[in-house]
């Protein structure tokens, strides 16, 4: 099979449907804001999978990519593509400067953010993909999820750090 990484927009992520939350859909071409999918070419159904990341920076100054969500359609999870559309996305940080790619997890997640893996599965993912958690004592940093997630910083929230240049 002949996939490739690439940009997406807000249409491309329609073809979805109800499959991915409205709020990563909306997202797609706002500043900032970088999804990018795994395409199969020449097929009716072409995205397998998509990833959504943020540049956001802290109050100091230093800027981060923070994943905002990550989707694979059900037939083509834990084949290493998930991991794939990290690589890649660790590769634009990397290009682009930024060395810390975060990942915040809330527990219970909240349904609004719609996450499709339980929390034993999102760790047990991310570890493969080279996060690792960050202690929960440390302030939490700046967050575009907290537009969804009313007073995050006083949640539960586990961070997930990866350094783009492993």
């Amino acid at each position: 099979m002949r996939i490739e990484i690439c940009t997406l927009d807000s249409e491309d992520l329609k073809t979805l449907g109800s499959a991915i939350p409205k709020y990563v859909i909306e997202r797609a071409d706002e500043d900032g804001y970088y999804t990018i999918g795994i395409v199969k070419k020449k097929t009716d159904d072409p995205i397998l999978g998509i990833a959504q990341f943020f540049v956001n920076i802290t109050r100091t100054g230093e800027c981060f990519g923070e994943l905002i969500y990550i989707y694979m359609t059900e037939k083509y999870r834990k084949q290493g593509m998930g991991g794939r559309m990290l690589d890649h996305a660790a590769g634009i940080l990397k290009r682009s400067g930024i060395s810390i790619f975060t990942f915040l997890l809330p527990y219970p997640a909240d349904k609004k953010l719609a996450y499709p893996m339980s929390q034993k599965e999102t760790e047990s993912f991310f570890g493969s993909c080279g996060f690792f958690k960050v202690k929960p004592d440390l302030e939490l940093w700046v967050t575009t999820m907290d537009e969804l997630v009313p007073d995050i910083s006083q949640k539960k929230v586990t961070r997930y750090i990866r350094l783009t240049d492993r």
